[in-house]
């Protein structure tokens, strides 16, 4: 909490009229906040219901390729879209080679929070579609045969019964989306969205005021806090609505061929705009323009090198919270609330607040001191990402096994990695791979914080979609969509295992 607490100071320094200003940063990211959420909302509860309660032709290979979008940052997909319909773009050419005398043109490209929202939502939808999909497959046959004997159809069994059981978990993930939507910069400020982030970056590097900047980012963080609060009462319910074990599971609604060919249809479209049109376009300005394998080998290997590291130090800090918790140390249980409270925070807060933070202890943010600020903002962040998998593994396992070991004399530590280390290693290789896919895609702190000459793939790509060379920034951008890809098919395929 210490970069959150580094605001407080220079906050107090910003004048009144900051609340003008922050009240039109509030009302963008407003905007883009529920334009992501209602389009994830609607892609990720769809596609959930339609993988886990009925049965189609490539069933199984959608429900594996459905969280794809999770390894594409919604930064690059933004600087993606902008590219293709802008008016020198390929869909306005195309339209106006079957179409000359069409007013295409005169439409403006997609700017302004309107667009952030809905690029945003594209590629955030997996965080409403893995917990919908878990919620819907764990329902009860019981309650949807009765549904299925009043002659519901497999729509009118989801509105009335499937969707109310289920909306705890939808909000959970929904509020999750909005988190990352209102921590979101790379996009909002290439679109034209004057949002709190956009604010916050504005007045710490364009006018050099920390105070205003102390201040929005206090704003920003107390959205992020109202947010979280959702998901944890939202996630709560659903913890409380769980099913059990022994229920006999729902059977799919068998689709007619032409229902299934919509299903089909719609899944596809739904993939292709969050996923497949972003990297193909991407693979194609890669090969249009020439690639500089070595600068693309160096910023891979930072990218590789912070990600690693950065997952390191949030799985240790994760165990020691856990093995605090379980030795009964009070610091420990405050500390998963706190690390939740953390990842709820925009990384252009965190990156600010511990600027700030080291700027009071007297140390300057260049050379080692920068990385030691962004590992700080790094495990602030991330080490949530850790620590639920890791807890909700020991959770599976129960206490029997340590309770055994506990009576025949086993010490705290000795239990905790001979026993419940078998249960929770799982879960920590979830964990780190998260982490690790969260920390190469993260860009505010990284662009706040890197010392100077140092970059990743994710501040380079920004840096040349800023510049609009986007033929440039392809190829870091697909590799960073290949670093972030393969844990994303690891941790798919698993979720297919234990499903199936």
């Amino acid at each position: 909490m210490a970069p959150l607490l580094g605001l407080l100071a220079p906050a107090f320094e910003a004048d009144r009229a900051i609340l003008s200003l922050a009240s039109r940063y509030l009302a963008d990211s407003l905007i883009v906040i529920g334009g992501a959420g209602g389009l994830a909302i609607l892609i990720g509860v769809g596609a959930a219901w339609a993988i886990a309660m009925t049965e189609f032709p490539l069933r199984r290979w959608f429900g594996a390729m459905m969280i794809l979008p999770l390894a594409l940052p919604g930064y690059v997909a933004a600087y993606v879209w902008a590219d293709v319909l802008a008016p020198s773009g390929p869909i306005r050419g195309l339209v106006l080679q079957i179409a000359p005398q069409s007013t295409i043109l005169q439409v403006s490209g997609p700017t302004g929070p309107w667009a952030v929202g809905i690029v945003l939502g594209l590629v955030l939808y997996p965080y409403v579609y893995l917990p919908a999909r878990a919620a819907f497959e764990a329902q009860a046959a019981n309650s949807l045969e009765a549904a299925r004997s009043l002659g519901a159809s497999p729509w009118a069994a989801f509105a009335l019964v499937g969707a109310p059981m289920a909306l705890p978990a939808i909000l959970a993930g929904a509020a999750l989306v909005m988190m990352e939507a209102a921590a979101d910069y790379g996009a909002s400020v290439h679109l034209g969205a004057q949002t709190l982030s956009v604010g916050l970056f504005r007045a710490w590097f364009g006018a050099g005021d920390v105070a205003i900047g102390a201040k929005i980012g206090l704003c920003l963080a107390g959205l992020a806090g109202l947010l979280l609060w959702i998901e944890v009462i939202a996630r709560r319910r659903a913890d409380r609505l769980g099913f059990s074990r022994n229920e006999r599971p729902a059977a799919r609604y068998k689709l007619s061929n032409t229902a299934a060919f919509l299903t089909i249809c719609m899944l596809f479209v739904c993939l292709f705009m969050s996923f497949l049109a972003p990297v193909g376009r991407l693979l194609y300005l890669a090969i249009s323009y020439r690639i500089d394998f070595s600068e693309l080998f160096f910023l891979s290997s930072n990218t590789f090198a912070l990600g690693a590291t950065g997952a390191a130090l949030c799985i240790l800090l994760a165990l020691c919270f856990i093995f605090g918790a379980q030795a009964g140390a009070n610091i420990a249980r405050w500390g998963a609330p706190i690390a939740g409270l953390a990842y709820a925070m925009p990384g252009a807060v965190l990156g600010l607040g511990a600027s700030l933070a080291l700027a009071g202890l007297g140390a300057s943010s260049l050379g080692a001191i920068g990385f030691l600020a962004l590992f700080w903002a790094y495990a602030a962040r991330f080490t949530q990402t850790g620590l639920g998998p890791m807890r909700a593994a020991l959770a599976r396992a129960g206490q029997g096994y340590s309770a055994s070991a506990a009576s025949l004399g086993a010490k705290p530590l000795r239990r905790f990695f001979q026993i419940e280390g078998r249960f929770f290693l799982p879960g920590a290789l979830i964990g780190a791979l998260f982490a690790f896919i969260e920390i190469a895609k993260e860009l505010p702190a990284t662009f706040a914080l890197r010392p100077f000459g140092f970059d990743s793939l994710a501040v380079r790509i920004h840096n040349y979609a800023a510049d609009e060379r986007l033929g440039q920034a392809a190829a870091p951008a697909l590799a960073l969509v290949l670093l972030s890809l393969a844990p994303a098919f690891w941790v798919a395929r698993q979720i297919e295992r234990d499903r199936s």
